[in-house]
């Protein structure tokens, strides 16, 4: 078989050209993080259950009693990820299930990103690694990796978690994924433009004059690279201003002026993964400018 042709990893099982079953798993994942982009949480959940059922017959064949009968076998020999059950596993399937044949509406898109990060992430990957010897989340090229390792984690450590729409976990995620994919939607015109705004200062002159206005809103605030973009100074974030008179540098919400990636205070858990880096390494010297010693 010949190699399928992939957009978001680098690296792919050894085993692919042999399983036609394993190909069509990987690109249903893909798959789903187009829909994630897209903002269709409900058919990116589906996309992703086909991805599990798809690596389950690579390995353990197709199956009269369908998913289910796949993830019993699967069970049998022991691949559940650490805080799955069983039973979160079957919420899983009669949730794609449900919304392949009656649809859904708006408040489902809550359900199916909590379902994608809570479960259906963590079972494909582990189906990837015990089924496979494929490290699901390090095979993708590396800033898509990183975003569903923040996301992740920010969903996992949320204290609020049950109070938000789980699709804010997302965000940055389905971000980049547009972001990476603007120029193949332009047309020839608007990229002319685009890159004699460029040339000629123009978009530098944009960029530095939202820069100033978001400042000035944001205020306390302070400006990193962008996590998303990765654009030098272009993100700006406020400060949590008690916090800085507790000697504490904690970002509370934030704008990307280049790319427009914005961060509300109901996303502030993924915003300070997002900054981590930066925040530590530039605590000192926002204290310091800020007169707190």
């Amino acid at each position: 078989m010949e190699n399928p042709e992939l957009h978001f990893f680098r690296r792919t099982p050894d085993e692919l050209p042999d399983r036609p079953s394993l190909a069509s798993s990987l690109q249903s994942f893909e798959s789903c993080l187009f829909l994630i982009a897209l903002l269709r949480y409900p058919h990116a959940l589906v996309a992703c259950v086909f991805a599990i059922e798809s690596a389950l017959k690579a390995r353990f064949g197709g199956s009269r009693g369908g998913l289910g009968q796949l993830v019993r076998d699967a069970l049998g020999q022991g691949y559940l990820p650490s805080g799955i059950s069983e039973a979160d596993l079957n919420v899983l399937r009669e949730t794609r299930n449900r919304i392949v044949h009656e649809g859904y509406s708006p408040k489902d898109d809550d359900i199916a990103a909590g379902l994608f990060l809570k479960t259906g992430l963590p079972f494909l990957s582990t189906c990837y690694s015990a089924l496979f010897n494929f490290d699901l989340v390090d095979s993708l090229a590396e800033e898509f990796g990183k975003q569903i390792k923040i996301a992740k984690s920010a969903f996992d450590n949320a204290k609020e978690r049950d109070a938000l729409d789980a699709s804010h976990w997302l965000r940055a995620l389905g971000h980049l994924i547009r972001w990476s994919l603007r120029e193949s939607l332009m047309s020839q015109s608007e990229l002319k433009a685009a890159e004699w705004a460029d040339v000629n200062g123009v978009g530098f002159d944009v960029i530095h004059q939202r820069r100033q206005e978001a400042e000035r809103r944001f205020e306390p605030s302070w400006t990193f690279d962008c996590p998303v973009c990765r654009s030098f100074e272009t993100f700006v974030v406020q400060l949590d201003e008690e916090a800085l008179d507790e000697k504490q540098v904690i970002p509370e919400k934030g704008i990307c002026v280049e790319c427009d990636l914005r961060m509300p205070p109901s996303s502030r858990e993924l915003l300070r993964l997002l900054c981590a880096e930066q925040t530590e390494r530039s605590s000192e010297k926002i204290l310091r400018d800020y007169g707190i010693n």
